[in-house]
């Protein structure tokens, strides 16, 4: 029998779902983690009630993690509870876990938040696919019939989820999944290529025969990197993104790490890989500047002639440490564009709501890649 089991929505996850220990508090064991690794090879990251990846305030300070949040952190003295106001915890994110796998893997050997990601709509409307923010009807929890209700604005289109897989049949495509070459969108048709090698050139990205080269002598999303073939080798990726259609240019990709110190903490970088309109990565915060792209809120028309339809790049991380375990994902990021919120209150005469940002940065995100130093 094969079956998957993908945990959902976890921003809503009261602490427990994705924490280093099992859900009623006691410690895990080898027959549970062998069970989860098993059973549970991805997660989602991103759907109707809010997005997944991260929160600002825990355990990063990433700003692009302030995307489509449901729930503010709790308090220091305060865990969630049923009664309202929801709060979050960090152990509710999918960076976290990624993260805290590492340090279970160290102690146990196995790793159960080794997730490649999707995303969902879950708007329990059975409408696959509706996520387009100039025209989404709304989902099923209050918001049908085309004026806003209460809470329903900080829901969402929800996303997509997207696999590589040889052939457009349930059994490859079931494959794809259980592999975790799998990646997520917030509901753009967003397309992604992660691959990681030893051998990599260091142009790979400009080559025609890139695909075939990279699944050649190295691994794609999902997978493990093996063995280095030598003391002192580095690593290379090659990222690779496509926009929709019928959405905004992409305005760069970027690649996140997370890792395990010689102390036993973790730790977590964002890097931009590669950033649209000739903008370069600073040496020292290792981000690009803003390319400028903006939004019109009396039309929701946004800037055409910047950002690019395609980027690519063959990455190296300055800080790789052939000591330290670690994980790399991709998120690729659009230029600014009208939340459906503010598209509904054009379309409709209603005032924006004020609980909800104006303009959004759709966005994608790979399943990770894992390092795990010789020998252990």
């Amino acid at each position: 029998c094969q079956v998957l089991a993908i945990p959902h929505n976890t921003n809503y996850g009261m602490g427990l779902v994705l924490a280093p220990r099992n859900s009623d508090g006691t410690s895990f064991t080898e027959e549970i983690l062998r069970r989860r690794t098993a059973l549970e090879p991805l997660i989602e990251i991103h759907q109707v009630k809010g997005n997944s990846e991260c929160s600002p305030g825990l355990l990063t300070a990433d700003e692009d993690c302030a995307f489509e949040q449901s729930f503010q952190p709790c308090p220091p003295d305060q865990a969630f509870t049923a009664a309202d106001p929801r709060c979050a915890s960090a152990s509710d994110y999918v960076r976290n876990a990624l993260k805290t796998g590492l340090t279970v893997e160290a102690e146990y050997g196995i790793n159960p938040f080794k997730y490649g990601v999707i995303g969902s709509t879950d708007d329990h409307k059975s409408e696959s696919g509706s996520t387009d923010e100039a025209t989404w009807p709304g989902d099923f929890f209050g918001e049908i019939g085309g004026t806003f209700t209460q809470g329903s604005p900080l829901n969402n289109p929800g996303g997509l989820a997207g696999v590589w897989a040889e052939e457009n049949t349930r059994e490859m495509i079931f494959d794809a999944l259980k592999r975790r070459e799998a990646f997520g969108t917030s509901g753009p048709r967003i397309r992604m290529r992660f691959f990681a090698g030893w051998q990599y050139p260091a142009g790979l990205h400009t080559r025609r025969n890139m695909i075939e080269e990279a699944y050649r002598t190295g691994v794609p999303m999902g997978s493990d990197l093996p063995t280095p073939p030598s003391d002192g080798a580095t690593p290379r990726f090659v990222v690779w993104a496509t926009k929709d259609a019928t959405s905004a240019n992409l305005q760069k990709i970027q690649i996140v790490k997370g890792w395990v110190d010689a102390d036993g903490e973790t730790s977590e970088q964002v890097f931009d890989a590669v950033c649209a309109d000739g903008l370069e990565p600073d040496d020292r915060t290792h981000r690009c500047a803003d390319n400028g792209a903006r939004v019109n809120l009396f039309d929701c028309s946004y800037s055409s002639n910047l950002g690019s339809p395609e980027l690519s790049t063959t990455w190296t991380d300055p800080n790789f440490d052939p000591s330290q375990r670690a994980f790399y994902y991709v998120r690729v990021l659009e230029n600014p564009t009208c939340r459906w919120t503010t598209h509904r209150a054009l379309a409709t005469g209603d005032v924006r709501p004020d609980n909800v940002p104006d303009t959004i940065k759709e966005r994608a995100w790979s399943s990770p890649i894992w390092y795990t130093p010789a020998g252990e």
